[in-house]
């Protein structure tokens, strides 16, 4: 659905895609509520082959990743860097899938980073992604934090600040 969006945002003009949702945590040091800028994502979903068939991994777009941290910076947002496996089948994050994403270095898990990360490089956009961690699954457990006070406070300090004009440069 995301793509399916972008794609006519793309047709439109859109030059600059940057995606804020939220992901669940594959790694301890990314606790619930934290701010997670996307580095690259691992193709765990069904949309980015179509776009890249050879390639699973996908990076941020430098200039937009760094423009987006550099806002969090600027409002003194705490964030973290990280990697980011997508896939678009939820809750089948097994105890085996989940040491095999942490030994490929994932830190969260989310359901359309690398589509859209895919569609951005076959259109020739730039592209980022800002996260909220919402729940944790490093133990093995399943740790919903949806109810956490928190998400809604990060949602307005993290997020509706890019809904705010933009100076060009």
């Amino acid at each position: 659905m995301a793509v399916l969006s972008l794609e006519r945002l793309a047709a439109s003009g859109a030059q600059e895609i940057l995606t804020l949702g939220f992901c669940g945590s594959l790694n301890p040091e990314f606790r619930l509520a934290s701010a997670v800028s996307v580095t690259k994502a691992l193709a765990a979903e069904g949309t980015s082959g179509h776009y890249c068939p050879r390639q699973k991994f996908f990076r941020a777009s430098g200039p937009l990743q760094k423009s987006v941290e550099n806002v969090l910076k600027g409002k003194r947002l705490p964030f973290l860097r990280g990697a980011t496996v997508s896939m678009d089948a939820p809750f089948r994050e097994t105890p085996a899938w989940l040491r095999k994403m942490r030994g490929k270095g994932m830190d969260v898990v989310d359901m359309e980073a690398s589509a859209v990360f895919a569609m951005a490089r076959f259109c020739g956009l730039q592209a980022a992604a800002l996260m909220i961690v919402s729940d944790e699954l490093f133990s093995g457990r399943w740790a919903n934090g949806f109810a956490d006070p928190r998400l809604e406070e990060r949602i307005r300090d993290y997020f509706l600040p890019f809904f705010e004009e933009r100076n060009p440069g």
